[in-house]
């Protein structure tokens, strides 16, 4: 009896094991599926305009210059959403404070 109890008790920790598992690469597969990331970085673009000016092949200096300007404001747009976020955020603790100190007094 006692062997029995051991083994159900070790089938559910494995299907719970197995039930994780499968449920992490269902996570995994999400957060690859929906990364918003940049194709390139600012750094590779701005090492391809130095190849292009050690060449002195300008010809495809223009696209460069615009890859570059679309992914800064991409990041400008990022850093100011995140800044909308933590001020919003103390905006909403501050009040939500300030109702607990009014419903403490009371």
């Amino acid at each position: 009896m006692e062997n029995n109890i051991k083994q159900i008790i070790e089938d559910q920790t494995n299907d719970h094991i197995r039930k994780e598992a499968k449920n992490q690469d269902r996570l995994a597969a999400v957060k690859q599926d929906y990364w918003s990331g940049p194709n390139r970085y600012i750094c590779d673009v701005l090492d391809e305009m130095r190849k292009c000016h050690e060449t002195r092949n300008y010809s495809y200096l223009p696209g460069l210059i615009e890859e570059l300007q679309v992914i800064s404001n991409r990041m400008e747009s990022k850093i100011s959403e995140k800044y909308d976020y933590y001020t919003l955020r103390r905006e909403l603790i501050k009040k939500v404070i300030d109702e607990a100190k009014d419903l403490k007094e009371k």
